[in-house]
């Protein structure tokens, strides 16, 4: 019984270091794009690093977009998207581990316009094998929904995040 139960285990960790698991699902309410965060294990389940995916369904020929960002660049203060006329989304965490998780905050614009920003705060948990992501609103948040300001009809800032599921 106890080389079954370890086979098992053995089974499922290879599973884990060779398959992305996804982490976060994020929305607007502008548009049907939307983004997701995979998280990329190594040895003994630690993150090896992030990676974000963008679609855009509405736009069949848009092939969409990605990028990695690890620990590290979360110390660092790593930029998640890039977006004209400055940096759109901010995501920093100065004691954020690849073995523990930690507190990431996320920066993102309010108004473009005036410059101003809005500020959030997730905790990325480890619970033994597994990683959750977690808000002072809700526990185990698998979706966020951002609610975007718009001015004359195009988009300027995101006013709300709605943490979910």
């Amino acid at each position: 019984m106890k080389k079954l139960t370890f086979l098992i285990g053995l089974l499922l960790s290879c599973q884990l270091l060779a398959n992305p698991v996804k982490l976060l699902h994020f929305s607007v309410d502008i548009s049907e794009s939307y983004g997701e965060i995979f998280a990329h294990y190594g040895k003994n389940g630690d993150i090896d690093h992030f990676t974000w995916v963008i679609t855009h369904p509405q736009d069949e020929n848009d092939p969409g977009e990605s990028d990695t960002f690890t620990a590290e660049d979360i110390r660092n203060g790593t930029v998640f998207k890039k977006g004209l006329p400055k940096r759109f989304v901010k995501v920093w965490g100065d004691n954020f581990s690849s073995i523990n998780g930690g507190e990431i905050n996320i920066r993102v614009p309010q108004n473009i316009v005036t410059g101003k920003h809005t500020y959030e705060k997730v905790l990325i948990d480890r619970l033994g094998d597994q990683w959750e992501v977690n808000h002072t609103s809700k526990d185990q948040v698998k979706k966020v929904h951002l609610l975007v300001k718009k001015f004359l009809g195009l988009p300027i800032g995101i006013t709300g995040f709605k943490f979910l599921e």
